[in-house]
C-alpha cells in the first residue's frame, strides 16, 4: 500500500477500503475524503457505498485505526493481512476455496445476457411444469429444484457483480429480475399446491450441488419458504400455543425481551410484534419475503469458508458478505427495500455485540424522511412485518430477517460440510445450542417466540420426533 501521511491519516484506494469496510462500519470508524481546497470532509456511513462506487479516488482513515485493524486480524487469524504494502495489489491469502461454487460462477460468467435470460426462461418452464404436474417434494424433485436455483443464484450473482463495474443494459437487467421473480413465484406455487407435507419439505439432505455454499443457500431458501407456510398454518394448527404466548408472556418471554430492550420501556406482545403477532396474509408480502430468502447471501464468494456460529472465526471476512449483498442489490435499482434489508440485516441479532449491527446503515438511507414518518409514541417495536418501520426507526428489526437468523444458525449447526465443527449436530442438539448461545446470554440475539415456533416446525417436519425433547428446549 502506498502510504500517504497527512498528519495522522493514511490514504487508501476504493479497493482497499472495500476489503476492510465491515471493520470500518462495525467500529464506527471515521472515513474522510479530500476536498479540492486540500481540507478533509467526513463521509457519512450511509453514503460509503455511493462514494466507493464512484471510481478511483483516495479515502483517509486514522493511522491508529488501520494499525488496530491489522493487529486484530493477526490475533484472530493466521491469514496474511488484507491491507498490503503495494497499491492495487490488495489481497487475502486464502486456505479455502469452494471449487463447486467457483465452477458454477464460471459457467454463468461465460454466458452473455441473452443466454442468461434464456436459461432463466427454461428454468421457469421446468419448475412451472413440476407445479402443474402436482409434483411431491421427493428426492427427484429436490434435485431438479436445486439445479434450477443453483443456476439462478449464480446467474444473478454474475450479473450483479458485472453491473457494479459496468452497468448492465436496463432492459436486460429488468428481464433477469422478471424471470427470477417468476421463478420464486412458481416455487411458492409448487410447494403450496403440491402433495408434500412438511416432512417431505424437510428432506434437504438430498440437496447436493457439489458446493457447500450453494448447498447452504438452497437449503435456506427451501426451509425458509417452508417455514413461512408453517408459520401461517401455526395460527390454526397451534392456536392454543399462540394463546399461550400472551397468557405466559410475562413469566416466560418478558425476561428475555427486557434484556434485549435493556429495560428501557414496557414490553408487551404488541411491542414485540408491531400490532401483534399475525400470519402473513398478503401474497405480495409473502413473495417479497421469499425473494429476500433467495437473495440474502448473494454476496458470498467461493474463497471464504463462512461461519454462522459464535465459535472462533474471522469476523471481518465472515461479515463482508452482507455488505457485498447490500451493495449488489442496491446497485441494480430493481429490488424492494425489504429484499435489500434482508440481505444487510439477517445477522443483526437485535443489536447484540456479536451481531453485525447494520440497522444504522440501512436507516441512514431514509434520514431525510425519518422524522416526518416516525411514530409519535415513545415505544419502539422489536419486530415489524413492514420494512418501512425499520427504515424510519420505529422498529428494531424486520420479520423475515429474524426468521432467517434462526434458520441460518440451525443450518450451520447441522451442516456436515462445516469444517470448523468436528461433526454436524443432530436437530435436538442444535436447538439446545441455539438456545444456549443466542438466548441465554446477557444479550439475546434471536427472538424467543420465533424460536419456539421454529422448534414446533422441526417437530412438524419430523426432524425431531420426540415431542418431549421439543418441550424441554422451548422457552
Amino acid at each position: 500500500m502506498e502510504k500517504q501521511e497527512i498528519t495522522d491519516l493514511i490514504a487508501l484506494n476504493s479497493e482497499e477500503i472495500r476489503e476492510i469496510l465491515p471493520f470500518i462500519i462495525e467500529k464506527q470508524t471515521p472515513l474522510r475524503r479530500k476536498k479540492k481546497d486540500g481540507t478533509y470532509a467526513f463521509i457519512p456511513h450511509s453514503e460509503f457505498d455511493q462514494y466507493i462506487r464512484e471510481g478511483d479516488q483516495l479515502f483517509y482513515i486514522e493511522r491508529e485505526v488501520l494499525e488496530n485493524f491489522i493487529n486484530e486480524r493477526k490475533s484472530i487469524s493466521k491469514t496474511t493481512p488484507i491491507v498490503k504494502n503495494e497499491r492495487s495489489k490488495s489481497s487475502v491469502k486464502e486456505e479455502y476455496i469452494d471449487k463447486g461454487f467457483k465452477s458454477e460462477l464460471k459457467i454463468s460468467g461465460e454466458m452473455d445476457m441473452t443466454e442468461r435470460i434464456q436459461s432463466l426462461v427454461n428454468s421457469n418452464y421446468m419448475i412451472k411444469k413440476m407445479q402443474d404436474d402436482g409434483k411431491k417434494f421427493n428426492p427427484e424433485t429436490i434435485n431438479e429444484t436445486t439445479r434450477i436455483f443453483t443456476s439462478t443464484l449464480c446467474l444473478n450473482k454474475s450479473t450483479f457483480e458485472e453491473n457494479i463495474l459496468n452497468p448492465v443494459a436496463d432492459e436486460q437487467l429488468t428481464r433477469i429480475m422478471t424471470e427470477t421473480h417468476s421463478l420464486i413465484n412458481n416455487l411458492i406455487n409448487m410447494l403450496a399446491k403440491g402433495k408434500s407435507t412438511f416432512a417431505d419439505l424437510a428432506m434437504l439432505e438430498y440437496v447436493q450441488t457439489g458446493s457447500p455454499t450453494l448447498n447452504h443457500m438452497n437449503r435456506i431458501l427451501i426451509r425458509f419458504i417452508s417455514f413461512l407456510f408453517f408459520y401461517n398454518s401455526y395460527f390454526v394448527k397451534y392456536s392454543n400455543e399462540v394463546k399461550r404466548f400472551r397468557a405466559h408472556f410475562n413469566t416466560k418471554f418478558l425476561p428475555y425481551y427486557n434484556r434485549i430492550m435493556n429495560n428501557s420501556q414496557k414490553v408487551t406482545l404488541e411491542i414485540v410484534f408491531k400490532d401483534g403477532i399475525a400470519p402473513i396474509s398478503n401474497r405480495q408480502t409473502f413473495l417479497e419475503y421469499a425473494m429476500g430468502g433467495l437473495m440474502h447471501d448473494i454476496g458470498k464468494i467461493p474463497e471464504i469458508a463462512y461461519h454462522d456460529s459464535d465459535e472462533g472465526f474471522d469476523p471481518v471476512k465472515a461479515r463482508r458478505h452482507v455488505f457485498d449483498t447490500y451493495n449488489m442489490l442496491l446497485q441494480t435499482k430493481k429490488f424492494s427495500n425489504g429484499v435489500i434489508a434482508v440481505g444487510l440485516l439477517h445477522h443483526d441479532y437485535y443489536g447484540a455485540p456479536y451481531g453485525y449491527n447494520q440497522v444504522k446503515t440501512f436507516v441512514g438511507k431514509f434520514s431525510d424522511r425519518r422524522e416526518q414518518s416516525r411514530d409519535v409514541l415513545f415505544s419502539k417495536n422489536l419486530i415489524s412485518y413492514n420494512i418501512l418501520d425499520v427504515a424510519y426507526g420505529n422498529s428494531i428489526s424486520y420479520f423475515p430477517g429474524k426468521v432467517l437468523e434462526i434458520i441460518d444458525i440451525y443450518d450451520a449447526m447441522t451442516d456436515p460440510d462445516k469444517a470448523y465443527r468436528k461433526s454436524a449436530l443432530q436437530p435436538e442438539e442444535a436447538l439446545f445450542e441455539i438456545r444456549r448461545q443466542f438466548l441465554e446470554k446477557k444479550n439475546p440475539g434471536i427472538d424467543p417466540i420465533l424460536f419456539n415456533i421454529f422448534s414446533d416446525f422441526l417437530h412438524s417436519s419430523a426432524l425431531i420426533k420426540d415431542p418431549s425433547s421439543i418441550e424441554s428446549v422451548k422457552i
